[in-house]
């Protein structure tokens, strides 16, 4: 949660210093161009930097939304709500789901109302695209609901795989203290890799490098290291730490 936090704010901070020139009195000409084309107003922080800005928002408020209060609702269902089929805790828990599906789609609806993304064919919005082609927003309170709904529904599932994976590596066991203290060194290592590799363009000259050298870096370096901690020796020193 901490990560993808930094991600959003990251993701914020960019679209503010890109429109700095746009707050001085020099709007993009493409945005501008398409507005006044259709017969539109174009103000750029109405129709370009708060629909970029809300669209980070909104998804991540879906995502704690699914962290925060779908999940925990989905573990409080036992077998016997699944017997019963309407019972409270599972009618609570698709009441969640639809709830945050038709967030996802209104709020997808009101930014495509400001920011027109059909104009551009979605080029700078492909986050508004999980709605689908909306060329007159707001028209439709529900367009777009199913296609949220399966978002939102497969982001779920990613979460819940993420919760039994976090379960089995913090079972019980002799094994428990070793398999957390691996997960918490690389977590941090794996997040950092692909934070610069989303920075770094497909076709920019040093996205092959980083690929290319970083890789076998960290080969080398992961499987000498995770060779140590099996060590012996290593699990004793872990071990009159841990105590």
């Amino acid at each position: 949660m901490i990560f993808v936090t930094i991600l959003m704010v990251m993701q914020i901070i960019l679209p503010v210093l890109i429109g700095q020139e746009a707050f001085a009195g020099h709007p993009g000409p493409d945005f501008a161009a398409r507005f006044t084309e259709n017969g539109l107003s174009f103000v750029y922080w109405k129709n370009v930097l708060l629909p970029q800005v809300a669209s980070v928002v909104l998804l991540y408020l879906v995502y704690l939304l699914i962290n925060l209060v779908i999940l925990p609702l989905i573990k409080k269902i036992s077998f016997e709500d699944f017997e019963k089929l309407l019972s409270l805790k599972s009618l609570l828990a698709v009441l969640a789901i639809t709830g945050t599906a038709y967030l996802l789609a209104i709020g997808i609806n009101v930014i495509s109302y400001y920011a027109r993304p059909h104009l551009f064919n979605y080029a700078d919005y492909q986050f508004l695209a999980i709605g689908g082609y909306n060329d007159q927003p707001l028209t439709n309170l529900f367009l777009g609901f199913e296609r949220a709904l399966s978002a939102v529904a497969l982001f779920t599932c990613f979460a819940g795989i993420r919760e039994f994976i976090t379960w089995l590596i913090e079972r019980p066991g002799p094994q428990r203290a070793f398999r957390v203290l691996i997960m918490n060194n690389i977590t941090p290592l794996v997040f950092l890799y692909f934070l610069v590799l989303f920075f770094l363009n497909p076709i920019h000259e040093d996205f092959l490098t980083y690929v290319a050298v970083l890789h076998p870096c960290c080969s080398f370096t992961f499987i000498p290291l995770s060779g140590y901690f099996r060590s012996p020796m290593a699990a004793c020193f872990f071990k009159k730490r841990l105590c």
